[in-house]
């Protein structure tokens, strides 16, 4: 009977400590999850970044192109100057682009 006792007192202290190692295997492996993941975000952040810098650029020099080219003289020979035509370029440029955007 003692000896069924401290089997049985063993087999408790295994499952315990078993516990014990599963809930330390399973932080560890939440701690290299994390930083798998933290590593992968910054790769796609590496990588898509420049891209959009570059592509928000170009929407930018796009945008202001038409100001540049009414003030360097294209009004005149496109006549935009008449009535309200350049407001109605530009309205015809930037609804659409402000609804798509």
């Amino acid at each position: 009977m003692a000896q069924a006792s401290e089997v049985d007192h063993e087999k408790r202290e295994d499952s315990s400590s078993r516990e014990e190692q599963i809930e330390i295997a399973g932080a560890d492996a939440d701690e290299a999850i994390a930083a798998n993941e933290k590593a992968l975000i910054r790769k796609v952040d590496w990588r898509l970044l420049p891209i959009l810098g570059a592509l928000y650029a170009i929407a930018l020099i796009d945008r202001v192109n038409i100001s540049n080219a009414r003030v360097a003289g294209m009004h005149k020979e496109l006549e935009l100057y008449i009535g309200s035509r350049y407001t109605i370029a530009l309205l015809v440029f930037f609804i659409p682009y402000f609804l798509f955007e």
